[in-house]
């Protein structure tokens, strides 16, 4: 008789390397990151620091639009330069990207930790709570 792993490659190998079986969620998916007169904003999700979105206005916003609503454990923020800089932020969601509701608010810093949302919603929104109007971003992911 042929047993399961007789088949599964994965299985052996993670038995054999003392390693144990998840079963894991996949990520939320980024559809778009755009400003809130439309301007696009794909490198805010391209997974390369060295490409930033900087605003200059008092009411920098960004918003992260999933590819469907869903369960996000969190978001994490990478800041421009933010061993140099730091920001004042609010994150909010929202099921449909009209109404909003503030899940934490922070001040970034050199290791800013990630955003704790653990509810379905298809919007994310960063807000600038900066009172110099300055907001840098270098990556954004979902969780």
């Amino acid at each position: 008789t042929k047993m399961p792993w007789d088949f599964d490659t994965e299985i052996i190998s993670a038995a054999e390397s003392g390693q144990k079986e998840t079963e894991s969620t996949p990520a939320p998916v980024i559809e778009a990151v755009y400003t809130p007169d439309g301007k696009s904003l794909p490198s805010l999700f391209d997974g390369n620091p060295d490409t930033v979105y900087c605003n200059n206005s008092r009411d920098s916003e960004v918003i992260i639009r999933l590819l469907k609503a869903e369960h996000t454990g969190s978001v994490n923020i990478e800041w421009y330069k933010s061993d140099t800089y730091t920001y004042n932020y609010e994150i909010y969601v929202s099921p449909d990207g009209e109404s909003w509701n503030r899940v934490c608010s922070g001040r970034s810093g050199k290791n800013s930790p990630a955003c704790e949302i653990n509810q379905n919603c298809r919007y994310i929104k960063l807000v600038s709570s900066n009172p110099t109007g300055f907001f840098g971003v270098s990556d954004i992911k979902v969780k």
